[in-house]
């Protein structure tokens, strides 16, 4: 899921962790559960280099993910 497009799908924020689970057309994304401990920081982000729809949350371990979220 850290391309350059993003995943698109839901995100779930609990208090102990980000889910997201993706929308049916996503080939290769997966579930994901990430416990909140290992997000270092979350801000918004660009998909396919225009669209202002994106996330992108680094974890503490130097890896990141980009996520497409729309709406609610």
């Amino acid at each position: 899921m850290a391309d350059a497009i993003g995943a698109g799908g839901r995100l779930f924020l609990t208090d102990r962790r980000l889910l997201f689970k993706p929308h049916r057309g996503n080939f290769q994304a997966h579930e994901m559960s990430v416990p909140l401990a290992d997000v270092a920081a979350a801000k918004a982000a660009i998909t396919a280099g225009i669209i202002p729809n994106g996330l992108k949350v680094a974890r503490t371990g130097g890896s990141a993910e980009r996520f497409v979220v729309e709406g609610q």
